[in-house]
Parts: C-alpha cells; sequence; structure tokens
C-alpha cells in the first residue's frame, strides 16, 4: 500500500496522493465500463439521463481534472510512472527506487526529470509557433525538425505523387 500504516492494526491510517490516484484512475475505468453497459440497455434514450446530462459532464470534467492535477504533479516529482496492468482494475508502479540503490535511483529520477522539462520546454515552444499538436509528433531541436519535417513532407508527396502515375498513367 502506499501510505502510512499503523504497525499494530496493520490498517491504513492516511493515504499518499500516488494511492489517490490509483484509486481514481481505477474508479473511472469502473464507471467507463458501467457506463457502456447501460449505454446498451439505451441510456441515451432516457428521460432522467437527458436531465443530468449536464451534471455528469460537469463531475466528469472535474474528475478529470483532478487525474490530470495528480499527473502533473507525480511527473513533476518524477518518483513514480503508472503503467496498465494486464488486470482490468489495477494499474502497476514502476520506479527506479524499486530496482536500485538509492543514489543511482535518484541520479537516473534527476536525468528523467532535466529529459522531461527538455521535451516539456521544445514541445510548448513548437506548438505555440507552429501550431502543431504536440502529442502526435517527435519535437527535435531547432532546424533539424524543420529539415525532417521537410524531409517526410517531401517522401510523402512523392510516394502520393507515384501512387497517382501507376494508378492513372
Amino acid at each position: 500500500m502506499f501510505g502510512m500504516t499503523d504497525v499494530r492494526e496493520g490498517v491504513l491510517v492516511k493515504v499518499t496522493s500516488l494511492y489517490r490516484e490509483m484509486w481514481l484512475r481505477i474508479q473511472c475505468r469502473k464507471f467507463s465500463d458501467q457506463f457502456c453497459a447501460l449505454k446498451d440497455q439505451g441510456l441515451l434514450s432516457w428521460p432522467a439521463y437527458r436531465e443530468s446530462c449536464p451534471r455528469i459532464l460537469r463531475l466528469l470534467a472535474s474528475l478529470h481534472a483532478a487525474l490530470r492535477r495528480y499527473k502533473e504533479r507525480r511527473l513533476k516529482a518524477g518518483f513514480f510512472y503508472l503503467v496498465p496492468s494486464p488486470y482490468k482494475y489495477a494499474i502497476t508502479v514502476h520506479s527506479p527506487l524499486f530496482t536500485t540503490r538509492r543514489r543511482k535511483a535518484m541520479k537516473k529520477i534527476r536525468l528523467l526529470r532535466r529529459k522531461r522539462e527538455a521535451y516539456s520546454c521544445a514541445s510548448s515552444t513548437s506548438s505555440s509557433v507552429h501550431g502543431s499538436n504536440p502529442s502526435r509528433e517527435v519535437v527535435l531541436e531547432g532546424n533539424t525538425r524543420a529539415r525532417t519535417v521537410l524531409k517526410m513532407t517531401l517522401i510523402y508527396a512523392s510516394v502520393i505523387g507515384l501512387a497517382y502515375m501507376i494508378i492513372y498513367l
């Protein structure tokens, strides 16, 4: 468990934000599954659903905002990474602290933090300048990125042109 436990009782006294984030993610998965099951039964046509839809959407927006805040804090600290588990309602926690000695793990965490900060700075600059979607592209630095995009565009255009000539000529 992720939190402070009472040694004698063996119960969680206080949970950590990592535990709260994991619990919230699992609850969102369960809610999503229940919603899909009800949707198959005709939920979208029910008058009660239509009446409550704005409130449900507001609640979902607040849940997603909370998850986003938890994730931002966790990634900023850089100690733990959540990985989907093969089981439906479980999450696996990965961390360099689990596998290596503390000093070596802290070096690795610092390095990962620096890389993440460089990536986030580059992607925010790239998305604001070029208006691109940072979640779908690999952001490279400076002119290298522009050259790579140009090369990919030329290759794509030449493949389209070649396909056009093969099909219509």
